[in-house]
């Protein structure tokens, strides 16, 4: 009897070892729940360490069903605007407004653009730049005095020719 007790109870261990291998082996494989939960954990901790338009567009195409899929692609709004705001410039104010026509930032961006073109335009003030920045800005800040400007420069027997917006 006791040599059976040994037996079954060797028969146990061995069982245990099975499964606790099995376990193991499920737990460090690359497709399971766990391995995808820490994959995704760390490329988060990554977009957010970088802190990139590009970071975020990573994790965001890396995993699309993430619980924190909103705050990212709010994040990647952030830094795409914090980018735009450290360059100034017409180009990466231009990208921002295509990629978030309907952006926390947007309203600010063209704002900025319609200034940042208003002030080229001043430059050379020829009818082709104001007509430029009329078509670019028919409502924009300085579309008043774009057309004053043209008012003023234009014969009066060509200026509707001339004129953009009529």
């Amino acid at each position: 009897m006791e040599e059976n007790f040994k037996q079954k109870n060797r028969g146990i261990k061995i069982i245990a070892l099975i499964l606790l291998i099995f376990i193991l082996v499920l737990a460090f494989s690359d497709n399971n729940f766990l391995s995808v939960y820490f994959k995704e954990k760390k490329a988060w901790r990554n977009a957010v360490k970088e802190n990139t338009y590009y970071a975020y567009e990573k994790f965001i195409s890396g995993y699309p069903t993430a619980g924190n899929i909103n705050k990212a692609k709010d994040k990647q709004d952030d830094a795409l605007w914090s980018s735009a705001m450290q360059r100034r410039d017409v180009k990466t104010l231009n990208d921002y407004v295509k990629i978030y026509a309907e952006g926390k930032h947007t309203k600010e961006a063209q704002y900025l653009l319609d200034s940042m073109f208003w002030n080229n335009c001043c430059k050379t003030l020829t009818i082709d730049s104001v007509n430029s920045y009329l078509t670019r800005f028919p409502e924009g800040k300085y579309a008043k005095e774009a057309v004053i400007r043209i008012i003023e420069t234009t014969d009066q027997n060509t200026l509707f020719d001339r004129l953009v917006i009529k």
